[in-house]
């Protein structure tokens, strides 16, 4: 079960790979301000699909085909949603939130979803079956995730790419966007309220 979830985020990071040999699938995929006023939609989607750089790349395709596997041998219904939601809410939080980006490209707002996702169920899953150092590990990459994007927020670099030697800026909000879809999808069913001690408790 896990390798096929992995094979499945495998395969969407060869298409970006495939989209990063052509210059010409960058601006004609970038999620674009311009040409999403001129009717251009399916950006909102295809702007994952492409980069700034290989090194790019490759930071947003690590995390996707490792997380794809962790979540897909727990929950593939849910590592769809979020998957699904992600795509979906990350381009708006950007086009919305963020008036000063005018193209954006990359998998990093979806990667951020998925880690969030991953960490919530592996806290219930260590914490059910006790294992208290693996537990801490956890959510001490969960508290990481935070640091990262505060980081991010305070510098305007990034923590895995050298944006300034690519000529590019990071994009917090997308991050920040594809977290919150991370932890809504890694919700207990049944339960009135998340559970908010899960970096403590």
């Amino acid at each position: 079960m896990t390798n096929r979830w992995a094979a499945s985020g495998l395969g969407l990071a060869a298409l970006c790979a495939l989209a990063q040999l052509s210059p010409a699938a960058g601006s004609l995929l970038e999620l674009s301000r311009p040409a999403l006023a001129s009717g251009e939609c399916w950006r909102l989607l295809t702007g994952h699909l492409v980069h700034w750089s290989w090194a790019h790349l490759f930071w947003d395709a690590l995390p996707l085909v490792t997380l794809s596997g962790i979540i897909g041998a727990r929950s593939p219904a849910r590592l769809i949603a979020c998957l699904a939601g992600a795509a979906l809410v990350v381009p708006l939080a950007v086009l919305l939130s963020a008036p000063q980006i005018s193209t954006y490209r990359g998998l990093s707002g979806v990667d951020a979803g998925l880690y969030v996702l991953g960490g919530r169920l592996l806290v219930r899953e260590h914490r059910r079956a006790g294992r208290r150092i693996s537990l801490a590990a956890v959510r001490l990459a969960l508290a990481g995730f935070i640091a990262k994007v505060l980081y991010e927020a305070a510098t305007g670099g990034g923590v895995f790419v050298d944006v300034q030697a690519v000529g590019v800026v990071t994009v917090p909000i997308a991050h920040v966007a594809g977290g919150a879809v991370g932890w809504l999808c890694g919700g207990q069913p049944g339960r009135a309220s998340p559970d908010w001690r899960i970096l403590s408790a």
